[in-house]
């Protein structure tokens, strides 16, 4: 298997832990199209281009080989929408 697929890259803020209303970060990937998974400690989104975005509120990942321009695009706008003032990438 190809070693990028392995990788994950993402966006994280330095917001305090909080507790976070799933409902609406649910609403904003569904309004992408995603269709949004619920798990223990994230929301999981497949999407067509064979990555899979997980949602922790105060970090979004993606893996599946290097995201495209449109999902960094879309999960920095995830952040802000959530109201992060300090975004840090992490990922090759």
């Amino acid at each position: 298997m190809d070693r990028k697929q392995d990788q994950v890259w993402g966006i994280g803020s330095s917001q305090p832990s909080v507790t976070w209303d799933w409902e609406p970060i649910t609403d904003y990937w569904k309004r992408l199209g995603y269709e949004p998974q619920r798990k223990p400690n994230c929301l999981e989104i497949e999407t067509d281009t064979g990555h899979v975005i997980r949602d922790h509120g105060s970090r979004v990942e993606i893996s599946g080989g290097p995201p495209t321009d449109q999902q960094i695009a879309q999960m920095v706008a995830a952040a802000k929408q959530r109201g992060c003032r300090d975004i840090r990438f992490f990922g090759s």
